[in-house]
């Protein structure tokens, strides 16, 4: 039974569809089919509701099987609000991976143009990620840099997973 467990893994592994980089168009679908009644403007740290457009470049390397998928060069990102005066940021990087923030704006509002962050992970899954981001004042991400690597134990042995990536906004205003 494991055997016929990983090979029907590996087989789904080897013959996957690769990545492909998400349009501007398919990003405006999906907002505007999960979220019909967006409108919230842009305010203090909280960028306007809407599509924005991403240029950047970056690989996923899965070290089993030596999986490795292309990012960008198009990574629409699309900005929500919610009710609890929080706001979230989702990048496309293709339509195979994305991510998201969930940023909330308490009383006090601060300027902040470049932030550096280094994360250290342990237990069963261990590595690292830097990122470098550089914000406006409405807290949108103009341009991100980051680099993760990650290492988690398996039945096969240790599986790292590797991450470069790199974007900037190229649109000013949401495009969708």
């Amino acid at each position: 039974m494991l055997v016929a467990i990983g090979a029907f893994v590996v087989v789904r592994l080897l013959f996957r569809d690769s990545a492909e980089p998400v349009s501007v168009a398919e990003a405006s679908c999906r907002f505007q089919r999960e979220h019909p009644d967006a409108h919230g403007g842009e305010g203090p740290l909280t960028s306007a509701e809407g599509v924005y457009l991403y240029r950047g470049s970056g690989t996923d390397r899965l070290s089993i099987l030596s999986l490795e998928e292309t990012q960008g060069p198009t990574m629409p990102a699309t900005v929500t609000h919610d009710r609890d005066d929080c706001w979230t940021l989702r990048i496309d990087f293709n339509d195979k991976h994305w991510q998201s923030w969930r940023y909330c704006v308490g009383d006090d509002t601060i300027t902040a143009f470049a932030f550096r962050r280094r994360r250290e992970r342990t237990g069963s899954q261990t590595g690292t990620e830097h990122t470098e981001l550089w914000i406006v004042p409405n807290g949108m991400p103009v341009r991100t840099k980051r680099s993760i690597e990650l290492s988690s134990g398996s039945p096969v042995g240790n599986i790292r997973y590797h991450e470069d990536t790199q974007y900037r906004r190229t649109s000013l205003t949401p495009q969708g």
